[in-house]
């Protein structure tokens, strides 16, 4: 209690009584104060959870609006408030939409272990019931099958018939997109702690999973900074995040590459299940198996020495980005290559427009969604030793056809792949004379004619000319060779 007589309740989350006694002219009084310290949600539309260890509270009167939904794990389908009220659990994750920014109650505090029972399968919606942030810690983390010993979900990385997911999705409201919960020496630029108050997915496969969460008595704050462990990427250790985007849309990133820690079956994940049926979003999808398959978000394939695929050679990872906004552009980015070696090339090819570009000279690629329902584009990316990629332009040879001025030269070369091959012929003082058309060329021998005229069709006079080939491919990759030829 200040000078003033107002009392402050200071920076921490929860709930504290106080007794207040206060004296004067030799009498006195006492009194009890009580304080909850809630948490403020973000606007939008988000996936949450009541802190504490209570139950029973209302959803609507928690949340403060009665969009709230609940998430049936036995039949892998929504509930929502409006159509039957529900209380809130401890653990439990709901998907609420916010006008505004608001702030919730906390009328109790868990300090102890949590076990979830995971009935979906295979998705379950948890929540943080912890007044601070929940570190996603493979090691403090636990889980049980049909009350079997606990064991750490650090124990799953690597297991091909693991009994559910060491990872999870988190929601950003602000950005409209999906985030991987995981341990960032697994999968770089996964969060490593989930918010207080905040909801996200976890996938179990086998009925009577039990997921235990640990409790941190660590200082309870609005915020705790996340933590995160060392990564040594490298030739076996690398991976590349693909981030889609629509205005608008909630999206869901990607994560392909080679990892040794996941052993030969390397990881596979599905993507998130969307909030609802007509919320737009947008995804880039790994499965290459269409809009029917369960869209895989992570693909991080094996790069164990002596095993297929590796890093060590050509790959090929098929990519739909598929959404549902119609008529929108749409805006497919890897700002981050960082972790790929150097000796290594990564190129995009989108298969409907045949356009190829290098992943190192760009960092997006943009198309426009169809005018109705759902949009799928099709790509593949291609994993290639770099010097594989490197564009070249041999064997260079001019021969003129006939031996007058004005008759035809043909100017033969080899390309090392596939590129839009031009000629231009300049005179001995370097002066342009004619350029031909660009003109796609195979990868292989290729020609090229000149019909021995200048750009006003008049034959050219005998003499020494210089013929410049230029080749360009889909990559952006540019070579040029000049000879010397005598026109007699």
């Amino acid at each position: 209690i200040d000078a003033t007589g107002l009392f402050t309740a200071g920076s921490q989350l929860g709930v504290f009584t106080n007794t207040v006694k206060a004296t004067a002219s030799g009498k006195s009084a006492t009194a009890t104060v009580r304080i909850e310290r809630g948490v403020t949600l973000p606007a939008g539309y988000q996936l949450a959870a009541m802190p504490g260890s209570g139950g029973g509270v209302d959803a609507a009167q928690f949340f403060q609006t009665s969009q709230v939904a609940r998430w049936q794990a036995a039949t892998q389908q929504w509930s929502t408030y409006a159509t039957q009220p529900f209380t809130l659990t401890s653990g439990e994750g709901y998907a609420v939409l916010l006008t505004a920014a608001t702030e919730v109650g906390v009328t109790s505090v868990l300090e102890n272990p949590l076990a979830l029972p995971l009935a979906g399968m295979p998705w379950n919606l948890i929540g943080n019931p912890y007044l601070q942030s929940l570190v996603w810690d493979l090691d403090a983390l636990t889980y049980s099958v049909n009350g079997s010993a606990p064991r750490a979900l650090r124990t799953l990385v690597g297991d091909a018939s693991r009994p559910l997911e060491f990872s999870a999705w988190l929601r950003n409201p602000a950005a409209q997109s999906w985030e991987l919960l995981c341990d960032p020496a697994l999968v770089p630029g996964a969060r490593s702690s989930m918010s207080i108050a905040e909801g996200g997915w976890i996938a179990a496969y086998r009925p009577g999973v039990q997921l235990t969460l640990p409790y941190s008595d660590k200082a309870r704050s609005v915020s705790a900074p996340p933590t995160t462990r060392g990564r040594t990427p490298g030739e076996t250790e690398w991976a590349v995040k693909l981030q889609p985007r629509v205005e608008g849309a909630t999206a869901t990133p990607a994560w392909l590459g080679c990892s040794s820690q996941f052993g030969r079956a390397g990881f596979r994940l599905t993507a998130p299940p969307p909030l609802g049926t007509t919320e737009p979003y947008v995804l880039a999808d790994l499965s290459g198996g269409g809009a029917d398959s369960a869209p895989l978000a992570i693909d991080l394939r094996s790069s164990e020495s002596g095993q297929t695929p590796g890093v060590y050679g050509r790959q090929e990872w098929p990519v739909e980005v598929r959404t549902n906004a119609a008529n929108r552009d749409v805006l497919l980015t890897w700002p981050d290559l960082s972790e790929v070696p150097r000796a290594y090339g990564l190129r995009l090819v989108d298969l409907t427009t045949g356009e190829a570009c290098s992943m190192r000279s760009v960092t997006s690629y943009s198309f426009k969604a169809q005018s109705r329902g759902v949009t799928g584009r099709q790509f593949v990316i291609q994993l290639y030793p770099a010097q594989e990629g490197v564009l070249r332009l041999s064997g260079i040879s001019v021969v003129q056809q006939a031996g007058r001025a004005g008759a035809g030269v043909s100017v033969s070369f080899v390309l090392s792949g596939e590129a839009d091959v031009q000629l231009s012929v300049r005179s001995a003082n370097g002066r342009v004379v004619q350029t031909s058309p660009l003109r796609r060329s195979r990868t292989g021998a290729g020609v090229l004619v000149w019909d021995g005229r200048a750009a006003n069709g008049a034959p050219v006079p005998r003499g020494a000319y210089l013929f410049e080939l230029t080749a360009r491919d889909a990559e952006g990759q540019a070579v040029k060779a000049v000879r010397p030829a005598m026109i007699r």
